[in-house]
């Protein structure tokens, strides 16, 4: 027999046992089939699909915060779900080395002994940096542990592992050889702080308040009163040392006819030509660009279509070289200053205007990312970029929300070449070596590279590039070299394709087409299970579906950081509410593609939630030891081991068939007799159906907050506050209230993993090797789902709150009991309020109970009265009223008759619209006419009522 639970949900008591023993008992283990013939849910692998995500891998530098804690949430939902549904199911998990986050901090650690990693030199760096990984870097693992991740920790892969990095290097050779990736100068981003090229991933842009200068060049041949000018406008004066062009719009009239001309550089002394290109916006500003193609993207792209030259005016630092003339040595924020006085020296400056506008910054260093002219390695993209835009169009990959889907194809096909190289030590080493006549040869190691060397003609010494790839680069192979690839290895051709991926849709340019393009280039040579060759797109592709999550947010809308200070600790939250309680307040909160409010109070309505389920579940086993202590002593006779003490005394009589299971699976839940005779058994039985049902159609459509919403709806309000009240006064519904907490339990539990399971074993006395986990996930049995029976316990639903209304109207305390009246026309609804008579007397605490025909009237001033729709109407009989109490119920009649009056006149106008009479069918226009009648009854009802207490 389990322990008894105690009084109050205690999370720590059993978060860590519970985890520990789902490690004990491999419930996370994915294998192939011929590695694992039967799991101990009696499955055979071989009919157990794979259902495979590979996390999005947290950088090996990072700590958990909420917005880790919700998507790796999400997909531990997933994961757990498919498990239940009886799928191989595999979270792959694995960290980055994130190459200049960790740098930067081994850097800054360095900084604070006085040292810098050129004192160390390259190989010693490198070893200090494996040294802080081994200490550190699995912090953030053992976090998604205690979030209660259910990954396969026996496959944790890391991008600097060896395998993988031959996969890396694998995919460069692959490319050069192939044309896609060369070495050449283009404008990057360029972090003077790290030394270093960034990703665009790596650049946050923030609205900054700068200055616009308007400066104004002086046309050649034109001179004192006669001279004429050109206006352009920058932010970035000090780049002006590099113009080489101005550029209008071809068809921008005012400047035609100085095209072709040239213009004296101020300062520089240079002339530049006046040039067209379409790129220019006449209508912004003066319609003049100032072209500086070292020192601008745009500029640079104009600069190839005119072959404008490239003057680079700064070094890496940002200081100004030796092409700034008298400007050189001076940092690049000081020789704007200097640029702006000298030019208003000179009377060259128009104005001077305040600008707020987008500026880079790198997300590391906090500094000023420059764009910047430099000879780097790039992948040539268009080439790649047809096939990965392709299968997202043709709903091969398919996106959630799908509107991202026009996101990605305006990416795609404006797709610019990546550069990929990066100035650090930390990372996967570029496979090139350079040779002294200049020529590069790249291989898979040294000793290849060589060989290309000899049989070029070249046998003199070579230096590898000293460079490293982006962190992307490694990323954008995860979905198969983490099962690794090149080889065609058992676990790659088993779990290819992965099945999800959860993502931000922040990175849906820098990851996720990424990974697309990998996977359709390199999977090729991997064969599928079958041994035929991997042709289809769809068998290349790295994931079938894409579900972008939303972005958290302070309550107050703000993106969650730490200089706000607005982003609360998930380990702290997890400790004060538990964790079942974080992940459930986190997904409550997140409709599909909206961004999500979240505020560390948030987590009381998970946590409250989590108590409602305990509560609940003390209740129903208390209620069952009352139910097997009054039964008549039979022998029980289940083989379904699972609720041996809740069979009813006619249980003998129940394996006949399974008509009235409650939901189908491998064994019953519970064996009943006959079908539930009761209104409230129907009902309840029906709603668990339909929430069932509804809830599998929400997870196929990663709509997981309407998940938690149908299963909060369904257990807080329909089986806790109303299902198990009914229970007190209906103890043979005892054996349905246990049946459906179990099936309640199992649908809870990939959300609710922790106390589901501990509750679970409470529940079936199962031993702790048993796990829910494993357990077949409630499949709705859609012949239960009795619209009926809904409706009439709607009906009664509402007739007991409108009674409650009351009661708190005429200010009844809850406790006191008193005389109601129900009132109904139908014969079918007195009949229906006889046979729920218990659930009223109980529900709207009656000392006594009248059920009879419309058409009696009570005195206001004795009876509270109050209208169900046009169905019937309730009255409760009143204590001595005050005065004051009079005129409060006759303000709550008049609002009532406002209300009544308005519907009247809708049917009233409606029957009044001759082209409705004409058109409508025949019982359409009756049932409105009936509808009428009840209202205008409906009202002189309330008028009476109203007059009677004036």
């Amino acid at each position: 027999m389990p322990e008894p639970l105690a009084k109050a949900y205690a999370p720590s008591a059993v978060e860590t046992a519970w985890y520990d023993r789902w490690e004990q008992y491999h419930l996370f283990d994915a294998n192939r089939a011929e590695q694992n013939p039967q799991d101990p849910t009696g499955r055979r692998a071989d009919d157990k699909p794979p259902f495979v995500i590979a996390i999005p891998p947290p950088n090996v530098t990072g700590i958990l915060h909420v917005g880790h804690a919700f998507t790796f949430t999400i997909q531990d939902v997933y994961t757990r779900y498919h498990r239940m549904l009886g799928h191989e199911a595999l979270w792959l998990p694995g960290t980055d080395h994130a190459g200049i986050a960790t740098q930067t901090k081994i850097e800054r650690e360095m900084r604070a002994e006085g040292l810098t990693r050129h004192d160390l030199g390259r190989e010693k760096f490198l070893e200090r940096v494996w040294e802080w990984k081994e200490k550190y870097g699995d912090i953030i693992i053992s976090q998604l542990r205690a979030l209660g991740c259910s990954a396969d920790w026996r496959r944790t892969r890391f991008t600097m592992d060896p395998k993988y990095y031959e996969a890396v290097i694998e995919c460069f050779v692959r490319l050069h050889e192939k044309g896609l990736i060369y070495r050449g100068k283009r404008i990057i981003n360029w972090s003077p702080l790290a030394q270093s090229a960034l990703s665009d991933e790596e650049v946050i842009h923030k609205e900054t308040q700068g200055k616009l200068y308007y400066f104004k060049y002086p046309i050649v041949g034109t001179h004192g009163d006669h001279a004429e000018y050109l206006t352009i406008a920058t932010t970035r004066p000090e780049t002006m040392l590099g113009d080489v062009a101005v550029a209008v719009n071809p068809d921008d009239d005012r400047y035609k006819r100085l095209v072709g001309r040239t213009l004296m550089l101020p300062l520089m002394n240079r002339e530049i030509p006046i040039i067209m290109d379409g790129y220019v916006d006449k209508d912004f500003g003066t319609g003049c660009v100032k072209i500086t193609p070292a020192h601008d993207p745009n500029d640079f792209e104009i600069g190839l279509r005119h072959d404008l030259p490239q003057i680079l005016v700064m070094d890496t630092r940002g200081i100004i070289n030796e092409n700034g003339g008298r400007f050189a040595g001076l940092e690049r924020f000081d020789a704007r200053k200097r640029v702006v006085e000298e030019m208003q020296l000179l009377g060259l400056v128009d104005k001077i205007e305040n600008y707020t506008h987008s500026v880079g910054y790198s997300e590391r260093g906090g500094e000023m990312v420059e764009p910047y002219l430099s000879d780097q390695w790039f992948v040539s993209m268009k080439q790649l970029a047809e096939p990965a835009l392709q299968v997202v169009e043709d709903g091969t990959i398919k996106f959630y929300p799908e509107r991202w889907t026009n996101t990605y194809r305006h990416w795609m096909t404006n797709i610019r070449d990546w550069c990929i190289s990066r100035q650090l030590w930390w990372g996967h080493r570029i496979p090139a070596w350079y040779a002294e006549t200049g020529e590069i040869f790249v291989g898979r190691n040294e000793s290849e590279a060589r060989a290309k060397a000899k049989a070029a003609g070249y046998d003199g010494p070579l230096q590898q590039d000293p460079d490293v790839l982006d962190t992307w680069f490694s990323s954008w192979l995860w979905p198969f070299a983490t099962f690794g690839w090149p080889e065609a290895n058992p676990d790659l051709v088993e779990f290819y394709p992965t099945s999800l991926l959860v993502t931000g849709f922040e990175i849906i340019f820098f990851w996720v087409a990424r990974m697309i393009m990998a996977g359709i280039e390199f999977m090729p040579s991997i064969p599928l299970k079958d041994g035929s060759p991997r042709i289809e797109l769809k068998d290349r592709i790295p994931f079938r579906e894409v579900y972008f999550h939303n972005i958290i947010r302070d309550l107050e809308g703000r993106k969650m950081s730490k200089s706000l200070g607005n982003s609360p600790d998930p380990l702290d939250l997890m400790a004060q509410y538990g964790t079942d309680a974080l992940r459930f307040t986190l997904l409550y909160l997140a409709p599909l593609g909206q961004d999500i409010r979240f505020g560390e109070q948030s987590c009381e309505f998970g946590r409250n939630f989590a108590n409602k389920l305990w509560n609940a579940t003390r209740f129903v086993l208390m209620k069952r030891e009352e139910y097997v202590a009054a039964l008549p002593n039979v022998e029980f006779e289940s083989e379904d081991t699972e609720l041996n003490n809740v069979i009813a005394s006619k249980a003998k009589q129940s394996h006949s068939g399974d008509a009235n299971r409650l939901l189908r699976r491998g064994t019953p839940l519970l064996a009943m007799t006959e079908p539930p005779s009761t209104l409230a058994d129907k009902w309840i039985l029906s709603r668990a159906n339909r929430t069932a049902r509804d809830i599998r159609k929400a997870f196929e459509n990663y709509e997981i907050n309407e998940v938690t919403k149908l299963l909060y709806d369904f257990i807080w309000k329909d089986y806790c506050d109303w299902y198990l009240e009914i229970v007190k006064i209906q103890p043979d519904s005892t054996p349905l209230a246990v049946e459906i907490l179990e099936g309640i339990l199992r649908m809870l539990h990939p959300i609710m993993p922790f106390v589901t399971e501990e509750l679970w074993h409470a529940l079936t006395g199962e031993p702790e090797s048993v796990l829910i986990g494993r357990d077949d996930y409630i499949t709705a049995d859609e012949g239960k789902i009795d619209d009926k029976a809904e409706e009439e316990f709607n009906f009664v639903q509402r007739t007991v709150e409108a009674i409650r209304l009351m009661r708190s109207t005429v200010g009844l305390a809850p406790s006191k009991s008193v005389e109601i009246i129900v009132q109904a026309e139908a014969k079918q609804d007195r009949e229906l309020f006889e046979s729920a008579r218990q659930i009223l007397e109980r529900m709207s605490r009656a000392s006594t109970l009248v059920i009879q025909e419309s058409g009696a009237e009570y005195s206001s001033r004795e009876y509270a009265t109050e209208m169900i729709g046009g169905r019937a109407r309730t009255f409760l009989k009143l204590e001595q009223q005050s005065e004051q109490e009079r005129i409060t119920e006759r303000e709550r009649l008049s609002k009532e008759l406002e209300r009544v009056q308005s519907q009247e006149q809708q049917i009233r106008t409606k029957l009044a619209n001759a082209s409705f009479v004409e058109r409508a069918p025949a019982p359409v226009i009756e049932k409105e006419r009936e509808k009428h009648a009840s209202y205008s009854s409906q009202i002189e009802k309330l008028k009476t009522s109203i007059a009677e207490l004036a």
